[in-house]
């Protein structure tokens, strides 16, 4: 299970551009975000005590990460942390070029964790995550569901689920 929760009204452009003059106006649109928040946190324990596996997504520079429901999650997911920037994974923006879009992957098992920690290795030109770009940086591009998958894939591999299904032959 892959996990996003809202992430506008934690943006760092929020807080030191937009709202940066009404820090009590940002503050409330956050209050109004915070169900996501522990929703987030609800789902990411739920699948622990399942033994099953759940990755939480959010650009890396959001006020959210520090927040109580989301630093639970770190806490809980351990090592299991790791950053990417999306243009590793073939995001691309409106003129085709790349887009560097710094994310926060953290997850149940280091197998996702190792799969998504990867960062740009600054041999190609990026464009700006901006204006209708800023839209299409919303959705993951199909390279990152393939890496989600591969990880998948080895902790299935690891754990070997058989031993717990539940149907009968």
């Amino acid at each position: 299970m892959v996990v996003g929760f809202p992430c506008t009204s934690f943006s760092i452009l929020q807080r030191n551009v937009n709202y940066r003059d009404r820090p009590e106006e940002l503050r409330e649109r956050q209050e109004r975000d915070a169900p996501f928040l522990r929703l987030t946190r609800q789902i990411f324990e739920s699948q622990l005590r399942r033994r099953a596996h759940c990755i939480v997504e959010n650009p890396v520079a959001s006020d959210a990460w520090t927040k109580p429901d989301i630093a639970r999650v770190r806490e809980k997911a351990q090592t299991c942390e790791g950053t990417a920037s999306l243009c590793m994974f073939d995001m691309r923006g409106g003129q085709g070029e790349l887009m560097r879009k710094q994310v926060r992957f953290v997850t149940t098992h280091r197998y996702f964790a190792e799969e998504l920690n990867r960062h740009c290795d600054q041999s190609h030109p990026h464009e700006k995550v901006e204006g209708q770009n800023t839209r299409r940086s919303a959705a993951y591009p199909p390279d990152l569901g393939d890496a989600i998958c591969r990880a998948f894939h080895r902790v299935v591999q690891e754990e070997d689920f058989q031993r717990y299904s539940s149907w009968q032959e």
